[in-house]
């Protein structure tokens, strides 16, 4: 996320503290509202290439590793994300599945699948 500081008083040293503490840029309000348009343009930029290089650090690769899906990942949260689908698929119970588009339901639906022997060729995808 990235901060854009919009203030009446353009005082140097807020300025230099507000970037200081992370603000992508620090604005007056009287600003042309096309010069704040084109900070908003180039902080999302930002944020963007930001992300993508987090994302990259900390992805959650999933790879074919002899026939199972595995996240491969070294963050605390795919530490728990695993230990979480390895509690549930020691169970024969039913998994239902919650979250947003593209929070990966279906890649951690076929993590515990491919981890239930007994239960290959069950997997019953719900698409709302």
């Amino acid at each position: 996320m990235e901060i854009l500081v919009l203030t009446a008083h353009q005082d140097v040293p807020e300025v230099v503290r507000a970037i200081r503490l992370g603000a992508h840029n620090y604005l007056s309000k009287d600003a042309e509202p096309s010069l704040i348009l084109a900070q908003v343009e180039r902080a999302v930029v930002h944020a963007k290439k930001n992300y993508s290089e987090t994302l990259a650090k900390n992805s959650i690769d999933v790879g074919q590793k002899g026939g199972v899906i595995d996240f491969v990942g070294r963050s605390r949260a795919i530490r728990l994300l695993k230990e979480r689908l390895t509690a549930v698929s020691e169970s024969d119970r039913p998994v239902l599945l919650l979250g947003d588009p593209g929070t990966g339901k279906t890649t951690a639906a076929k993590w515990i699948h491919s981890r239930r022997e007994k239960l290959a060729g069950k997997m019953i995808p719900f698409v709302s």
